[in-house]
């Protein structure tokens, strides 16, 4: 019912809105690479789902979030170290925090390593090359693809979209750009220079 469905949105924002400290410029934590970005990697990579995003910035209408309590109502599949995929092509790009990339460098690395059926992953972190997380996705056997995306050359969409009218924000520092597949994905989703390319023109 609209009353329903108006107190679940209010949960979501009220929750996103304490996460993200309520100011009104806040919202970095939840950024997302910009719609035309997904529309690459789905067209070209099949990508179809999003391991870190909310019901106010998922392109896609699967997703896992940080509060599936009030998200679920809205498609989430729940905490993105919850998920545990056998095959599929996936996108990644979570809080740029050291620890929880980190983590996700060993969940996908461990997911990977399991899978039998084709599975990729597109990650999308900083480029801080000394931390122990870029590290691990950098130097990972999985790893098909590192591609840097200079300072100023490529934009995120605000995590605060809903309540701002220029939703596009250009990054002030460098982004990599990272392919992690089994043997399987590599033979179903090639990431060729012309796909890099693309999804480079596409940021």
């Amino acid at each position: 019912d609209e009353d329903g469905f108006h107190r679940a949105v209010f949960c979501v924002v009220a929750r996103y809105a304490t996460l993200q400290g309520t100011h009104y410029k806040a919202g970095n934590m939840q950024a997302a690479i910009p719609p035309r970005v997904f529309e690459t990697l789905e067209k070209r990579f099949d990508v179809r789902c999003e391991l870190f995003a909310s019901p106010l910035n998922a392109h896609f209408k699967e997703f896992c979030s940080a509060s599936a309590m009030t998200d679920r109502a809205f498609g989430s599949l729940g905490n993105a170290f919850d998920f545990e995929p056998s095959e599929g092509s996936f996108e990644c790009n979570p809080p740029f925090d050291e620890e929880i990339i980190l983590r996700l460098a060993g969940h996908v690395e461990r997911l990977l390593s399991r899978a039998k059926k084709p599975l990729s992953f597109f990650v999308v972190v900083p480029l801080w090359h000394d931390s122990r997380g870029w590290m691990r996705l950098a130097k990972s056997v999985y790893c098909v693809s590192n591609t840097t995306l200079e300072a100023k050359e490529h934009a995120f969409v605000s995590g605060g979209q809903h309540s701002r009218i220029d939703q596009l924000t250009p990054s002030a520092a460098p982004t990599s750009v990272l392919f992690l597949q089994n043997k399987a994905g590599e033979k179903k989703w090639p990431v060729t220079p012309e796909g890099v390319a693309a999804i480079r023109e596409a940021f």
